[in-house]
C-alpha cells in the first residue's frame, strides 16, 4: 500500500509551483497528489476553447476547460486549465500531450492543483500589460502570441520586487503584505505592485512652519567633529557639502530570481 502511495506522489509532480496557491514547492506538489487538473501553456492566442476540448478529450472525460485571459482585454492570452473527471485521466494527458502540437504549435502540459482557476488571480495574465510574464519578458517576435513582447527586463523587474519588499518591511507592513509581494507582486489581475508606503507627516502637518525659536535663543551647538549643514548653491547645481557636488551614478549587483513565470 505504501508503494502505491509513493508512486502516486511521484507521478504528480511539477518543477513549477504557483506562488499564489502554495508557500513552497513541497506544498504545491502535495496539492497535486489527487489533482484532476492540468495546465496548458504556449497556446496561440487564437486557439479556440473548442479546439482545446476536442484535443484533450482524447485522454479522458473533460469536466471543464478554463481559458486564460488577458486581464485588460479579457481575450485569450495563450494558456488554459483542463479539469478531468479522474486523476488518472489527467496523468495520461500530462504524460502524452506535453510537446504535442495543437493548431501547429508545440504546447506544454503540466500538473495544476486546480484551486481557484476561476478566480482573477489565476485565470488572468499577471503581467503589467495583462498578459503572462513570459510574454512581458519575451524578446523575440511571436506572431501568434501578440507579436512583440512586453519589453520588460527580467533583472530590472526583480530589482523592483526586492525594493518593494524592503520598503514593505521598513514601512511597518504585516508579514501577510510582504508575502503577497513575494507571491507575484500583488493580488491584482495585472500583477502591478502596490505603491510606496504612506509618508508620515511631520508634527503639525506637511504645510506647517517649524516652531519659532525663543527670542535671543542660541542655536543648538554642532556636535564634536560633525560636518556643517549643506548649503544650497541654486540653479542646476543643487546641494553640496564640503565643497563637493553630489554623486550621480551608483550601480548595484543584480541577482537572478524573484519574478517567476510559467510557460
Amino acid at each position: 500500500m505504501a508503494e502505491l502511495y509513493d508512486a502516486r506522489v511521484n507521478e504528480a509532480r511539477s518543477n513549477y509551483y504557483d506562488k499564489k496557491s502554495a508557500e513552497n514547492k513541497y506544498e504545491w506538489n502535495d496539492k497535486l497528489r489527487d489533482s484532476t487538473t492540468v495546465y496548458i501553456g504556449n497556446l496561440a492566442f487564437d486557439t479556440k476553447e473548442e479546439a482545446i476540448y476536442e484535443f484533450f478529450s482524447s485522454f479522458g472525460h473533460i469536466v471543464r476547460v478554463v481559458m486564460g485571459l488577458n486581464a485588460r482585454t479579457k481575450e485569450p492570452c495563450g494558456f488554459a486549465f483542463v479539469q478531468y473527471r479522474t486523476h488518472d485521466e489527467a496523468h495520461l494527458s500530462v504524460a502524452l500531450a506535453s510537446g504535442a502540437k495543437l493548431d501547429d504549435r508545440e504546447i506544454r502540459v503540466d500538473w495544476d492543483s486546480g484551486e481557484g482557476i476561476d478566480s482573477a488571480a489565476r485565470k488572468f495574465g499577471r503581467g503589467h500589460h495583462g498578459i503572462q510574464w513570459r510574454d512581458e519578458f519575451r524578446e523575440e517576435y511571436d506572431e501568434r502570441r501578440g507579436g512583440e513582447g512586453g519589453g520588460l527586463n527580467y533583472e530590472e523587474e526583480n530589482q523592483k520586487l526586492r525594493n518593494e519588499m524592503r520598503m514593505a518591511a521598513a514601512g511597518g507592513r504585516t508579514d501577510e503584505d510582504v508575502n503577497r509581494l513575494k507571491r507575484g507582486r500583488s493580488d491584482t489581475a495585472t500583477g502591478e505592485g502596490p505603491g510606496m508606503p504612506p509618508l508620515m507627516p511631520p508634527p503639525g502637518g506637511f504645510n506647517s512652519m517649524p516652531p519659532p525659536m525663543p527670542f535671543n535663543a542660541m542655536p543648538p551647538p554642532i556636535a564634536f567633529n560633525a560636518m556643517p549643514p549643506p548649503t544650497f548653491m541654486g540653479g542646476r547645481g543643487g546641494f553640496r557639502s564640503n565643497g563637493r557636488m553630489p554623486s550621480r551614478g551608483g550601480g548595484g549587483h543584480h541577482r537572478r530570481g524573484g519574478v517567476g513565470y510559467r510557460d
